[in-house]
C-alpha cells in the first residue's frame, strides 16, 4: 500500500493536524475505496499504528482508505471548556478525506482505549455514516476512569472536556437508547482483555447492550491493555468488518 502523511489547518481545533492514510498501491480507474478510520489511544498520535502493529500488511486483502488521524489526548469530544475535537472529525477531517481520496460514502471505523470511546462515540453518533464500529480495550463510560485512584491526575481534565459527569451525547448508553428509538444502529464488535484494567467497564457495557436487545459480537480473552493484545486485535477485527 502506499503510505500518504498529511497535514491540514482546522479551524474547530485553531491549529495544524496530521494524519497517516494508506491507500492500495494499485488503485484502478473509477474505484471507490471504504473508508476506515483508525484511531489512537491517550498519549498517542497519527503514527501509532504503522509504528507499532502490521496494519499496513494486514490490509493488503482489502480494498480500503486508511485514515489515521491524530486526536490528541482529546477523547474526540467537543470540550465543555475548550477545543472541538468533534467538530473537527466530523464537519472537517471526513469531507476533506472524501473531497480528496475516491471513497465510499459509508465508512467503518476502529480505535484502542480512548480511540476505542472515540470509534463507538462517532458511529452511535452518526450510524448511517460509520455502519460498522469496533472498540479494542476501550473506554466505554469516562467516569469509569474518575473512578480509578491512578488515574486522578487526570479528573481536572475530564471536567474541562466532559464536565463533572459524562452525560447527553457523551454517554454511549445515551446514544443507544437515542439509536434504537430513531431504528438506526450500527453494527458492533468491541474487545478486552481479561487483565485489562478495563475489562470491567466492557463487561458493564456488554450486559447493557444485552438488556437494551442491541446486537453485537464481543471478544473478551486473554490480554492485557498493550500494544500485543491490540495488534492481535486488528486482526480479528479486520475479517469481521470486511467480511
Amino acid at each position: 500500500m502506499s503510505k500518504i502523511q498529511l497535514s491540514f489547518f482546522s479551524k474547530a481545533l485553531e491549529m495544524n493536524t496530521a494524519l497517516t492514510v494508506l491507500v492500495p498501491d494499485d488503485l484502478k480507474k473509477n474505484e471507490k475505496l471504504r473508508p476506515f478510520y483508525v484511531l489512537h489511544g491517550y498519549n498517542g498520535d497519527h503514527q501509532d499504528w504503522t509504528r507499532l502493529t502490521a496494519i499496513e500488511r494486514y490490509m493488503w486483502p482489502y480494498r480500503a482508505c486508511v485514515i489515521m488521524p491524530s486526536g490528541y489526548n482529546a477523547y474526540y469530544t467537543d470540550h465543555v471548556m475548550g477545543l472541538q475535537y468533534y467538530t473537527y472529525f466530523t464537519k472537517e477531517l471526513v469531507p476533506f478525506i472524501e473531497n480528496l481520496f475516491p471513497v465510499q460514502k459509508e465508512a467503518y471505523i476502529l480505535g484502542l482505549s480512548m480511540g476505542g470511546y472515540g470509534a463507538m462515540k462517532f458511529a452511535l453518533s452518526n450510524p448511517k455514516k460509520f455502519v460498522k464500529a469496533v472498540s479494542l480495550s476501550g473506554v466505554m463510560n469516562p467516569d469509569f476512569i474518575r473512578s480509578i485512584p491512578w488515574m486522578e491526575s487526570r479528573l481536572p481534565q475530564f471536567d474541562l472536556m466532559f464536565g463533572k459527569t459524562t452525560t447527553g451525547k457523551n454517554d454511549l448508553r445515551y446514544l443507544i437508547k437515542k439509536d434504537i428509538k430513531r431504528n438506526q444502529l450500527p453494527e458492533l464488535l468491541f474487545t478486552c482483555g481479561e487483565d485489562d484494567f478495563l475489562v470491567e467497564d466492557n463487561r458493564s457495557f456488554e450486559q447493557y447492550l444485552k438488556e437494551q436487545g442491541v446486537s453485537h459480537t464481543y471478544i473478551f480473552d486473554a490480554g492485557e491493555h498493550d500494544w500485543a493484545y491490540w495488534d492481535r486485535g486488528i486482526q480479528k477485527a479486520l475479517p469481521w468488518l470486511f467480511k
